[in-house]
């Protein structure tokens, strides 16, 4: 794993992953909503942001899943 400038905090490779959670449980939240209110579609879009967040932290801290670099994407290799 490779560690930012301070050794703290690890940088993002597997970030793909992430993106593609992310737009699949927002779109999926969206589709679901009952009401397509403003404050419904804020909802239906900051869960999923939170439950990202919320699974990058337990996958990387707690449970210490090692992302992959991303080989195939060169901005991110």
């Amino acid at each position: 794993m490779d560690l930012g400038n301070d050794g703290n905090i690890p940088r993002i490779y597997g970030i793909n992953f992430w993106l593609a959670s992310f737009l699949m449980l927002t779109a999926t939240s969206l589709y679901l909503t009952l009401e397509k209110t403003r404050r419904g579609v804020l909802v239906a879009v900051l869960v999923p942001l939170a439950v990202c967040v919320l699974a990058y932290v337990v996958f990387l801290r707690i449970f210490y899943v090692p992302l992959p670099k991303a080989t195939w994407w060169s901005g991110f290799s």
